[in-house]
């Protein structure tokens, strides 16, 4: 089968969990309360970003979970993780120097990222999608 990396960004000041309307081409892009209301996400630099409406992905972790992730849709760069979202879904993160993870409170449940470049990088892979995707990968999550 063919599967499609999607590395997200492990992010304290997102809001929301965010990505690029290219992350998951195979799925659509419907209509949220956000979209519907015209409502922008402020970027690093000040400026505003259309929000476009959501996807809900069916998605595999590095450790074989299988679980849905909601992503807001707008012309960010990559994928942003909100951690605030992340607790608020009650799982709790733990940093290290080279990576963390994500355990889920009540299941005991715990997802693993790593830390390149300086940067906290969660992956979630997604079942027969598209392959080349702006830093995406095809291949299998048992690599």
């Amino acid at each position: 089968p063919e599967w499609t990396r999607i590395r997200t960004v492990m992010d304290s000041g997102a809001a929301e969990h965010v990505g690029p309307p290219r992350m998951a081409p195979g799925v659509p892009i419907v209509e949220s309360p956000g979209s519907r209301q015209g409502q922008a996400y402020i970027a690093a630099g000040g400026e505003r970003i259309a929000h476009m409406g959501q996807q809900v992905l069916d998605v595999l972790t590095n450790e074989g979970f299988e679980t849905q992730a909601l992503y807001e849709i707008a012309e960010v760069t990559r994928p942003l993780k909100a951690v605030g979202t992340t607790c608020v879904q009650g799982n709790a993160g733990i940093y290290g120097p080279h990576g963390g993870c994500v355990n889920h409170m009540d299941s005991g449940t715990q997802t693993h990222f790593a830390r390149r470049g300086g940067v906290y990088e969660l992956d979630l892979w997604i079942h027969n999608a598209p392959s080349g995707n702006g830093g995406q990968m095809s291949g299998s999550p048992q690599q």
